[in-house]
């Protein structure tokens, strides 16, 4: 790794603990808030053919002791114990949970291609029919998830990957299993970056917040607008969709289902895959 690349703090206690877990270090890939991830070579059983091969996988190396307490305490646990959970075709696959002194947490997956983000600033023409594709993949992964009470929260490009031309959704680090209500329904909390935030309705579904990730990114239309210039655009329903998006009147449909500020009326996942747009 060069010096100009992030410190992994990879001490040679740390090296041997990987060694030993079966994993060579290669090269620094990406870093997020709480963490960096590099590649790492390592043998596997393939799931099919039982044999023995030579994988390259991501790992997402966390150092407990740089974490504010709340991530410390709450979402690394919480995140390690819902990747250990979750299994589907569009969901990174995790290959291992590791542990180093209470401080060293390894979270090991597949290494992916790309994320969205990375493809759409290729600029290149996209085929309608990949692309609803695509979108089902995610959509799939989605309903998965909130059929078993998990809320993603953090649904962007940057945690959407390319794999093998097919997507895959990564990154649970503000994920939340909701626990069963005395009625058998999920409790409902508080989610981040959707209209709900600006214009407050307590409580409100984190189900609800990630069909609205789904049609757009509350990251983007915030920096760009600037909260009240955001608020007022909830408030009239106005999110200036592209008039080449309006001339698909299926898309736009959807697209207005998705960011319906009003989370209660917002289409679910379980709906979006059986929409017409997408059966087209």
């Amino acid at each position: 790794m060069s010096e100009s690349e992030p410190t992994l703090e990879l001490t040679d206690n740390v090296k041997a603990f990987l060694t030993e877990k079966g994993l060579e270090v290669m090269n620094y890939l990406d870093r997020g808030t709480t963490a960096v991830v590099f590649s790492a070579r390592m043998t596997d059983t393939d799931s099919e053919t039982q044999e023995r091969r030579e994988v390259v996988v991501a790992v997402k190396f966390i150092d407990l002791e740089k974490l504010e307490v709340k991530h410390k305490k709450k979402y690394i646990p919480r995140e390690m114990a819902i990747v250990n959970a979750v299994r589907h075709e569009y969901i990174i696959n995790t290959h291992k949970l590791l542990e180093l002194e209470g401080r060293y947490v390894f979270i090991v997956t597949d290494l992916a291609d790309g994320d969205v983000i990375t493809l759409l600033a290729k600029g290149e023409h996209l085929d309608v029919q990949l692309v609803k594709q695509w979108f089902r993949q995610i959509v799939s992964a989605v309903e998965y998830l909130h059929g078993i009470g998990i809320a993603h929260r953090d649904l962007k490009g940057d945690n959407v990957l390319m794999r093998n031309n097919s997507m895959k959704v990564t990154d649970f680090g503000y994920a939340l299993e909701l626990p069963l209500e005395s009625d058998g329904t999920r409790k409902k909390c508080i989610s981040s970056s959707v209209p709900e935030v600006l214009i407050p309705v307590q409580p409100y579904d984190p189900f609800a917040a990630d069909c609205f990730s789904l049609g757009c990114s509350g990251e983007k239309y915030r920096s760009k607008e600037g909260k009240e210039k955001l608020r007022q655009k909830i408030i009239d329903k106005d999110w200036d969709l592209p008039e080449s998006l309006q001339n698909d009147e299926s898309l736009y449909i959807l697209l207005k289902q998705l960011l319906n500020p009003d989370p209660s009326e917002r289409i679910r996942s379980s709906q979006i895959l059986s929409h017409p747009w997408l059966k087209s």
